[in-house]
């Protein structure tokens, strides 16, 4: 894109031209027509320089129009001094229109630098304002008081006339001052913008004190170089309105240099107050109060800015529902005490079963647990041991012990967080991991790397249900070889032939009778060969990979029932699914496009969810369990009995099935509480018309307990263990129609 161009660069150039005629006519000419006419074709340049940029740049408007406003009452000002002197006189004493319209100048350049000076201190407007109209004030009290000092005629003239010889010294050299102190205590470094109206009003600035002592000694006259000076701070104006806007600062405000000046201010302020050495204009008096007023105003706010800033560095480092230290927090603690020379040993404490608590009965429940739990925490760790809570569930403890030592810390802290605990209506009780890892003196560890070890060692507790487990350097083995198994996981699920899927059939209770598979995924590692199921799905969840695993299995599947299809043998296969699956609102959408990319009906296809995958968030998941009915995909229930709110669930859940989970279905013929929960579960689900499937069946007398309660569907190693389809030998399709009980009704896998 072309860019459009800018015409303020040439309205600049030629105001930098016309000041420098104006110095040269002042110089070399010395005469006082001449040099009123470059001087006031100076101050209209400089001022159309700015409305050019103003009408030409969309940034910094609002502040650039004030600049332009001021600028041209100041050249309207010079063009009335001059060339209209019948304008001149308003009213009594030294009051005239030329004044009036010079005095814009300043409103206008103040106005305009407190917008640019606000996008560069962002949310410390207020302490700058407060340090501005400090440096201001307190300069031009300091100004008044050195005048009425150096020229006491000048001072016991007419007041009016006093107010518009002093004025425009006092009003500049204020404007300069109070620019360079808010850039300097603004973040970063000040760009050319900035340095060219200080520049510019600088110069300024010591024109008018030139004028004022001339004037005071009946001296002054135009036409020389002294004129040059009164266009200065137009002409910075006009180039700083050209220059390249200062980028947002990122870095932190300079404290020092951006207090100096208003203490110096203040300390000016005092020195005017003290002074009983002349008779000092009242407005000096009035200016230093005020300048104290407004040095103790920011007083106030900084002594409040630090007890905001202390109150939230302390909440910057503490736990908000808890009261413990944080992670940060933690780490700064590992610091100091990995420091030491004696042992240091971190604690972490995962608790068990915390999500299903909050998810069943909801998070006040859960915050409320965690309260309660991290009190006991705090009462069994010793007097100087640190506890934090790194996350929702996880929780820290740093001692100063030995791992021998910190493994009865471990055990203790175990037991007595397994206790139950009352909230509420509720009583509730969770277990807990524990890993920990020490750092010696002689081997002192970076805080990251002793809070890893404890993860790692936290991790195996976890997956062996070891309740206190130490850091030793096989785990971080195990750990690498969780990492490459990641690896190698994500190479199998963008190629085929690693991962595959095993049939297990779902017989009829009493005909035995295949009425439909559930494929398990199972993956042919290249070099490791089989790897076992729990470990790589586990490891799936954990990589955050489980929607592409069940793309995959689910591709894999239709394949199988695809084959099916054109064997006649057209049989419904069950895919399990995960929370995230669920939660994905395209899911559906992408099971719908799945069949219609093998050619195959809704009917095919049976999802089996657990009442964690619900419980994750119910209402996006039954809206997604909504979708898949719709197109006429029939769900299963799986686990059930597993979870903390089966019956709540089944209500609003539009499944058609339930899978008792084989825990219960093991201990049927031995255990009579199982046999309760089996008969009953069964006697439920048939009245809210939901078929029942029990899988785990092992044994004749499990499946006869079974068919006595009348469960509809079996599965289990009675009955088929899972194998590849072409593995499958099916039996004849005559005795299918037999009613009998005997295993080889079923297909048995070749050998």
């Amino acid at each position: 894109m072309q860019r459009r161009k800018e015409p303020a660069l040439g309205w600049s150039l030629l105001a930098v031209a016309v000041w420098l005629a104006s110095l040269a006519a002042g110089t070399l000419v010395g005469s006082p027509s001449l040099q009123h006419g470059v001087l006031t074709a100076s101050t209209c340049v400089a001022a159309l320089a700015v409305w050019a940029r103003v009408r030409c740049r969309a940034e910094q408007r609002a502040a650039w129009s004030c600049f332009a406003v001021g600028l041209s009452g100041y050249a309207a000002g010079y063009a009335v001094l001059f060339y209209a002197p019948g304008l001149q006189r308003l009213g009594p004493g030294a009051l005239n229109l030329s004044d009036c319209f010079s005095l814009l100048l300043y409103p206008g350049v103040v106005v305009g630098s407190a917008l640019l000076l606000r996008e560069r201190h962002g949310g410390r407007r207020l302490r700058a304002l407060l340090d501005g109209g400090t440096v201001v004030t307190a300069v031009a009290a300091l100004l008044l008081q050195w005048a009425a000092h150096a020229y006491p005629e000048l001072v016991a003239a007419p007041a009016l006339t006093v107010f518009l010889t002093i004025i425009y010294p006092v009003a500049v050299s204020a404007l300069a001052v109070s620019m360079l102190a808010g850039v300097l205590g603004a973040p970063g470094r000040p760009g050319l913008q900035w340095w060219l109206l200080i520049a510019g009003f600088s110069v300024m600035s010591l024109g008018e004190l030139a004028f004022m002592a001339q004037l005071a000694a009946g001296t002054f006259t135009f036409g020389t170089p002294l004129d040059a000076a009164f266009a200065a701070g137009p002409l910075g104006a006009a180039l700083a309105a050209w220059a390249r806007t200062d980028p947002p600062a990122e870095a932190a405000p300079r404290p020092v240099v951006g207090v100096t000046l208003p203490v110096l201010a203040t300390v000016a302020a005092l020195i005017v107050l003290a002074d009983r050495g002349t008779d000092l204009p009242a407005a000096a008096i009035m200016l230093a109060v005020v300048a104290g007023l407004l040095a103790a105003a920011r007083t106030v706010l900084f002594v409040g800015q630090e007890q905001t800033l202390v109150a939230r560095t302390l909440e910057a480092a503490t736990d908000p529902l808890t009261g413990l230290l944080n992670r940060r927090a933690l780490l700064t603690c590992l610091t100091e005490r990995l420091g030491g020379p004696g042992p240091t040993t971190l604690v972490l404490v995962d608790l068990d079963r915390f999500k299903q608590v909050k998810d069943s009965l909801g998070h006040v429940v859960g915050d409320d647990l965690l309260v309660q739990l991290s009190k006991r925490m705090s009462h069994v760790c010793p007097s100087d041991a640190v506890v934090a809570r790194l996350g929702s569930d996880v929780f820290a403890v740093v001692v100063a012990d030995t791992a021998r030592q910190s493994l009865t810390l471990g055990a203790e802290l175990v037991e007595v967080l397994a206790k139950t605990v009352s909230t509420g209506e509720h009583r509730v009780s969770v277990g807990a991991s524990v890993g920990l890892a020490t750092s010696t003196g002689a081997q002192a560890l970076e805080p990251l790397e002793l809070v890893r070890r404890a993860d790692v060692a936290l991790y195996r507790s976890k997956q062996e249900r070891v309740e206190v487990e130490a850091w030793r350097p096989e785990l971080d083995v195990r750990a690498r070889d969780r990492l490459t198994l990641v690896a190698d996981l994500r190479a199998a699920l963008s190629s085929d032939g690693q991962l595959m899927v095993y049939l297990q059939p779902k017989c009829d209770t009493l005909t035995r009778r295949i009425v439909g598979f559930e494929s398990l995924v199972r993956w042919k590692h290249p070099s490791r060969g089989m790897v076992a199921p729990d470990e790589f799905v586990a490891a799936t969840e954990r990589a955050g990979l489980m929607p592409r695993l069940t793309e995959k299995v689910l591709h894999l599947t239709l394949v199988e029932a695809a084959a099916l299809k054109r064997d006649g043998r057209s049989v419904p296969l069950a895919v399990n699914v995960s929370a995230p699956d669920l939660l994905d609102v395209g899911f559906a959408g992408r099971v719908a496009a799945a069949l219609e990319e093998h050619e195959l009906p809704a009917s095919v296809l049976r999802l089996e969810i657990t009442e964690t995958v619900v419980m994750s968030d119910p209402a996006r998941v039954l809206t997604t369990l909504g979708l898949l009915t719709r197109l006429g995909i029939r769900l299963s229930l799986d686990d059930y009995g597993t979870g903390l709110s089966s019956l709540s669930y089944l209500r609003t859940l539009p499944v058609d099935e339930l899978k008792i989970d084989r825990s219960f279905v093991a201990r049927i013929t031995t255990d009579q509480a199982s046999k309760l929960i089996v008969t009953s579960t069964i006697t439920l689900a048939h009245g809210l018309g939901l078929a029942v499937v029990a899988e785990g069946i092992e044994d004749e007398q499990t499946l006869q307990a079974l068919a006595d309660a009348g469960c509809d569907v079996v599965q289990g190693y009675l009955l088929g263990r899972p194998a590849p389809a072409c593995d499958l030998v099916w039996p004849d399709p005559a005795r299918e129609q037999v009613l009998d009980r005997e295993p080889v009704a079923v297909p048995t896998l070749t050998r």
